[in-house]
């Protein structure tokens, strides 16, 4: 357990140091952020979940649902305790794919980052969807174009659209993909250490209540799925280490789109991801194992 761990914690402590000592911009973090996001977890998501499909295993599509479901959960309990605008933004959408990313193929391989590329749509598919609408008074249309310009939706249309065509992809070509995408979960992970080393000192009080929220629905809803069975063996473990994640360091480029409070939303995804991955994920990880 301790070597994967390691390949977590490495590449999130190496991304922390670098990012204390060199301060990226926020421009230079947007830009390697942008280039994992809409490259690189496009194509783990396609490897992963085709080759999964490919077999005729469909049973991961069931977390999309339950991802979606943690969302909507989080983002009505926020509205009925009348959060701020910025606090219900990073309840509803938590960081799926990054961190869950390098957690899941460390210790389940690409069956894991399949899981995980299932989890991250349903996840992005309603916060993108549901964001402009409730929280920032947009229309359905300004929804529906954030939601189609998420690059991995398009790594899952992809993988399900090969796979039910039954079209095998040439050995050279999915060998090829594989290794590229390999390189994402480290990057990730070391994403997520620049941003928490960078953002160190901007923390105030109540700015952990939204991701004590999230947990608090999403840990019985994911474990009321497993008891039904709805999700099964390493699909139900992911669910699990999902269900911890802090917020998406994605709501904050959201929240200036919304013309909400990108400091205080800033604030709430660092305190949330140094409590998440310091305390809550090792105590899920020795859960699952």
């Amino acid at each position: 357990m301790f070597a994967e761990l390691a390949k977590v914690y490495v590449p999130l402590a190496a991304g922390a140091a670098y990012g204390i000592l060199r301060k990226p911009s926020e421009e230079q973090l947007s830009f390697f952020e942008k280039l994992i996001l809409d490259v690189l977890m496009p194509l783990v998501i396609f490897t992963s979940t085709y080759s999964r499909l490919i077999s005729g295993d469909f049973l991961g599509l069931r977390l999309i649902a339950l991802s979606a479901l943690c969302s909507a959960a989080a983002l009505a309990a926020a509205r009925l305790l009348r959060f701020s605008a910025e606090e219900a933004l990073t309840a509803m959408y938590a960081n799926a794919g990054y961190i869950p990313l390098g957690v899941a193929t460390s210790f389940w391989g690409q069956q894991g980052a399949a899981s995980v590329g299932f989890y991250i749509i349903g996840n992005n598919a309603f916060s993108n969807t549901a964001a402009p609408l409730v929280l920032g008074g947009k229309s359905l249309r300004e929804s529906s174009r954030r939601l189609l310009a998420f690059p991995p939706l398009y790594g899952l249309f992809l993988g399900l659209a090969l796979s039910l065509a039954r079209a095998q992809l040439p050995e050279f070509i999915a060998s090829t993909l594989s290794t590229l995408a390999s390189t994402a979960p480290p990057l990730a992970l070391m994403a997520v250490g620049l941003e928490m080393g960078r953002s160190l000192g901007r923390v105030e009080a109540g700015d952990l209540k939204p991701y004590a929220l999230r947990v608090s629905l999403a840990v019985p809803l994911t474990l009321l799925f497993a008891a039904a069975q709805l999700v099964q063996g390493i699909d139900a473990r992911v669910a699990f280490i999902e269900s911890v994640m802090p917020s998406a360091a994605s709501c904050i480029p959201v929240a200036r789109a919304l013309n909400l409070d990108a400091a205080k939303t800033a604030r709430i995804v660092l305190v949330s991801t140094l409590f998440s991955t310091l305390v809550m994920l090792p105590f899920a990880v020795m859960l699952v194992r």
